[in-house]
């Protein structure tokens, strides 16, 4: 499926293709898409280790995942020759086998707790009821990432109750210190 740009107030999602993947894990030739953006020292976030890269560049080859890369419209800044935009996060939905997707997102340090990532995501969650896509959008996220929690209930995903929740949906995955990780689900009603 080709998908197009997407505008928020503040930010430029475009869309992460097998091409894009493949200049993550290669460093050869910058993609036309990313030539006008400024990619910082710190790109990507440490989560997405190559392993991850592998195995998007793979499901993009495949199209089970639909994921953007998210630029700022214009921020001044130094050692920025012609770039206008500047790359900040990512984030998308990856296609799981029992037609649920996932969603995933990041964001680069520098510009963690100024509303991008809410922003993003309300935007991609807008773009996933248009796309023709179905099922439920799931997120996961540790117990004590509480900018990651807010983020999501603010984009209408609410926490599985309890043990008895949707088998389909639940089942537990836990973080090296052996804490349970949190899911959550969206859901129409509650977003804001």
């Amino acid at each position: 499926m080709k998908f197009n740009d997407i505008q928020t107030e503040r930010l430029l999602l475009i869309p992460a293709t097998a091409e894009i993947f493949e200049f993550e894990l290669e460093k050869k030739e910058i993609p036309d898409v990313l030539k006008d953006i400024y990619i910082p020292e710190n790109w990507p976030h440490e989560s997405v280790t190559r392993e991850v890269l592998e195995l998007f560049f793979e499901l993009a080859k495949q199209e089970k995942i639909y994921t953007f890369y998210w630029t700022t419209k214009d921020i001044p800044g130094d050692n920025r020759l012609k770039a206008h935009k500047t790359l900040i996060g990512s984030g998308g939905f990856i296609s799981q086998e029992n037609g649920n997707y996932e969603l995933g997102y990041s964001v680069i340090e520098q510009f963690r707790n100024r509303g991008y990532a809410t922003e993003a995501i309300r935007a991609m969650i807008r773009w996933f009821k248009y796309s023709g896509l179905s099922g439920k959008i799931i997120a996961n996220t540790e117990p004590g990432n509480n900018s990651s929690i807010k983020v999501l209930e603010k984009n209408g995903f609410v926490p599985f109750a309890n043990k008895a929740d949707s088998v389909e949906t639940k089942n537990a995955e836990y973080t090296s210190d052996g804490e349970e990780i949190l899911k959550f689900v969206y859901s129409d009603k509650s977003s804001k």
